[in-house]
C-alpha cells in the first residue's frame, strides 16, 4: 500500500514538473509572440506615418508654389503701383529726409558734448599739447559714438536676419506687408486725412506690430507643445 502511494506521488510530481515546463515554454512563446506583434505594429505605424508625411509634403509643396506665385505677383503689382504713386514716393522722400535730419541733429549734439568735454584740455599749460589733447578727445568721443551706432545697427540687423533665417517663410507677415503697402498706396489720401503722419512710418509701425503678434502666438504654441 505504501509503495503504491509513493508511486502515485512520484508520478504526480513528474506530471507537475512537466506541466510547469509546458507552462514556462508557453509563457516564453507568448512573450516572443508579443514582441513580434509589437515590432510588426511599430513597423506598420512607422510606414503609415512616413506615407502620410510624404503625402503632406507633396500637397504642401504644391500649395507653397501657388502661395509663392501669388505673393510674388502681389508684391510686383504693389511695387509697380508704389513707383507710380506720387504720394507714396513723396512720403518715402520725406521719411528719408527726416531720418537724415535726425541723424545730423544727433551728430551735432554729440559733437557739442565732445567739445564741452574736450575743454578739460585747457588746464594743460603747453598750447600745442592743449590743441592735440582737444582734438584727440573730440575724435575719441565721436569715434566711440560712431562705433556704438555701427554695432547697434549690426546687432539689430543680425537679430532680424536670424529671426527670418531660423523660421520658415511666414506667409502671414509677408501677406500683411503686401496688404499694408497696397492699402497705403490706394487709400493714402484718405488715410492722411484721418492720420496726419508719414505713411512709410505708419507702414513700419503696423508691420512691427504684426511681427510682434506673430512671434507671441508662435511662442504660446511652443510653450503649449503644439509643435
Amino acid at each position: 500500500m505504501k509503495q503504491e502511494v509513493d508511486d502515485k506521488r512520484r508520478s504526480l510530481n513528474e506530471q507537475s514538473l512537466l506541466l510547469q515546463k509546458e507552462q514556462s515554454s508557453l509563457h516564453k512563446e507568448k512573450a516572443k509572440m508579443k514582441t513580434e506583434i509589437d515590432k510588426k505594429v511599430k513597423a506598420e505605424t512607422e510606414r503609415a506615418t512616413e506615407k502620410l508625411n510624404e503625402t503632406y509634403e507633396k500637397r504642401w509643396n504644391r500649395k507653397r508654389h501657388y502661395l509663392n506665385s501669388l505673393l510674388v505677383y502681389g508684391g510686383m503689382v504693389t511695387l509697380l503701383e508704389a513707383s507710380e504713386s506720387k504720394l507714396f514716393i513723396s512720403e518715402i522722400i520725406t521719411f528719408l529726409k527726416t531720418a537724415i535730419n535726425a541723424f545730423c541733429f544727433l551728430a551735432g549734439k554729440d559733437y557739442e558734448i565732445a567739445k564741452r568735454i574736450a575743454k578739460i584740455s585747457e588746464h594743460i599749460s603747453n598750447r600745442r599739447f592743449e590743441n592735440i589733447a582737444y582734438g584727440m578727445i573730440i575724435l575719441l568721443i565721436c569715434g566711440l559714438s560712431i562705433v556704438a551706432l555701427v554695432l547697434g545697427i549690426k546687432l539689430l540687423a543680425g537679430k532680424v536676419i536670424d529671426y527670418y533665417k531660423d523660421s520658415s517663410l511666414n506667409y502671414v507677415s509677408v501677406t500683411a506687408l503686401v496688404v499694408n503697402m497696397a492699402v497705403m498706396i490706394f487709400a493714402g489720401d484718405k488715410i492722411k486725412v484721418y492720420v496726419p503722419a508719414n505713411l512709410l512710418l505708419v507702414l513700419i509701425v503696423i508691420q512691427v506690430v504684426c511681427e510682434a503678434v506673430i512671434s507671441y502666438v508662435d511662442g504660446c504654441k511652443r510653450a503649449r507643445n503644439y509643435w
